[in-house]
């Protein structure tokens, strides 16, 4: 059992049989044993509050400094679904399943690329849209400089539409909104595929050279 054996600074001094340790006062306010229980991991406690603290601190330290950084990896490791990991890979799918195929070209350094990344390339509609009837690919001017050269791009962001026998079907520069965008897929996919969700019959597209 325990007890209070002396008080030392701003702490009680508590004594067992086994050793004596100090507390603060805050859990270890009288011999009560519950109370005293209670203070026993006091210290471990704190240190855990003092480490959550410390890791709360880190994070927004990120968040504030760092605000493109989840951005940044959206050309880096284009993971996300509807969308093909590489060029090499989205153009032999493209040729195997004879479908068009849309690359948009962006760069980490842009601010309408990771504008877009945000708020069109990686949304649920725009990756389901992707899903069937047609093959897109994210290109990273920066690492693939012999794309930019292959298909004549010197303007950031730029999407690009591929008939499956190579022809350029679409070539249109500049940011999008998600609308349009869903509009340009719509109308380049692969005939036979069933519209998507939000689709609406009617409405002209506003895709256009660039």
């Amino acid at each position: 059992m325990w007890s209070v054996a002396d008080r030392r600074g701003s702490g009680w001094l508590l004594q067992s049989a086994s050793e004596r340790t100090v507390f603060c006062r805050e859990c270890c306010v009288t011999g009560n044993e519950f109370v005293v229980s209670r203070g026993l991991k006091c210290r471990q406690r704190r240190s855990l509050r003092y480490l959550a603290w410390a890791l709360c601190g880190v994070l927004c330290v990120q968040v504030l400094c760092f605000p493109g950084a989840a951005s940044v990896r959206a050309f880096e490791e284009p993971v996300v679904t509807g969308w093909q990991p590489d060029f090499e890979a989205a153009e032999k799918r493209a040729a195997a399943e004879q479908l068009p195929m849309l690359i948009h070209f962006g760069a980490n350094w842009c601010g309408p690329c990771r504008q877009m990344e945000r708020s069109v390339l990686g949304t649920a509609q725009v990756r389901e849209a992707l899903s069937e009837g047609i093959v897109g690919v994210k290109v990273d001017s920066d690492k693939r400089r012999d794309l930019m050269k292959r298909f004549g791009i010197s303007v950031l962001p730029t999407d690009l539409v591929i008939a499956p026998d190579g022809k350029v079907m679409l070539r249109q520069s500049g940011s999008k909104d998600l609308r349009s965008y869903n509009e340009l897929i719509r109308r380049h996919r692969k005939s036979g595929v069933a519209p998507m969700a939000g689709d609406m019959p009617g409405r002209a597209g506003t895709a256009g050279a660039g």
